[in-house]
């Protein structure tokens, strides 16, 4: 068995974590306002006081060494970690155009921009290249939960706090141009499973895969809940580097894993998915 390392360096609950894309660096932001970096299996340093609220993300931007976190209060931060050890430096800019927690953000390199989503209802949009505000849409009167982008980049899908899924067209930002509202919850988690498909969670404690344009649910993956249980909200889901594992977890402090790898052989024109015949074929 592998050796499992722990590591104690914050004070109160770890929010978010993100790797960088060679998977050796961890980034992890958290309630006591501060976040670390743990490279290889090490601490390689911690910046406290990074934010005066907690911070509720952290992703990573580009290069190792600049990340960006969000906080409580609506601040966006952007750091550049070769300055970590000058505190007043690290931070190289503020974004300070949110009301309301930060609840995800995405960089698209494409374009140098920070995505961001809040529950002051709005998805904001910056320009890295010029330290501002590049849009930000109208405030939809519902939180914000989650962000990505699809269809190579061409439409950015917000899930809320009502079940509804926006789907916005790139560099149309004002307000979204269709809506998914197939959900009968609040939808906390959205991932990307591919271009045409989203996963996401549900204070329903379904787990499912979602076409978009067409829009609507394929599969609900994993078994079914049983309705004499407590409901317990799908807080985060998260996919295996090839797409074959789906990881979720809920308020019922339980990690459940399961096979996706069927959505690979899904039709791609939006229809529903058989997995019981998909499943006696194989």
């Amino acid at each position: 068995m592998d050796k499992v390392l722990h590591f104690n360096n914050h004070t109160e609950s770890v929010r978010s974590l993100d790797f960088n894309p060679a998977g050796n660096i961890l980034y992890c932001g958290s309630k006591d306002c501060s976040f670390s970096v743990i490279s290889n299996g090490c601490i390689e340093g911690v910046v406290k006081s990074a934010h005066k609220e907690a911070i509720n993300k952290i992703i990573h931007i580009e290069n190792d060494h600049v990340i960006a976190t969000g906080d409580d209060d609506g601040l966006i931060k952007i750091w550049d970690l070769r300055m970590a050890t000058q505190k007043s430096k690290a931070c190289v800019m503020e974004l300070n155009e949110h009301e309301g927690t930060i609840s995800d953000m995405v960089f698209v390199d494409e374009h140098k921009m920070l995505l961001s989503t809040s529950n002051d209802g709005m998805l904001g949009v910056f320009d890295l290249r010029k330290s501002s505000l590049y849009a930000m849409s109208d405030n939809l009167d519902e939180d914000q939960n989650s962000l990505c982008l699809v269809k190579n980049g061409k439409k950015v899908l917000t899930a809320t706090g009502e079940g509804v899924i926006n789907i916005f067209s790139w560099d149309w930002f004002g307000d979204c141009n269709d809506r998914i509202t197939s959900h009968p919850g609040a939808i906390d988690t959205m991932i990307k499973y591919d271009e045409d498909t989203v996963i996401t969670g549900c204070e329903d404690g379904l787990i499912r895969a979602v076409s978009i344009l067409p829009n609507r649910v394929i599969s609900i993956l994993g078994d079914p809940i049983d309705t004499e249980d407590e409901i317990f909200h799908i807080q985060k889901v998260s996919l295996s580097h090839d797409k074959k594992l789906l990881a979720s977890i809920s308020l019922d402090n339980i990690v459940k894993v399961i096979e996706v790898d069927f959505l690979a052989e899904r039709p791609m024109d939006g229809r529903a998915f058989d997995y019981e015949s998909y499943e006696a074929s194989i």
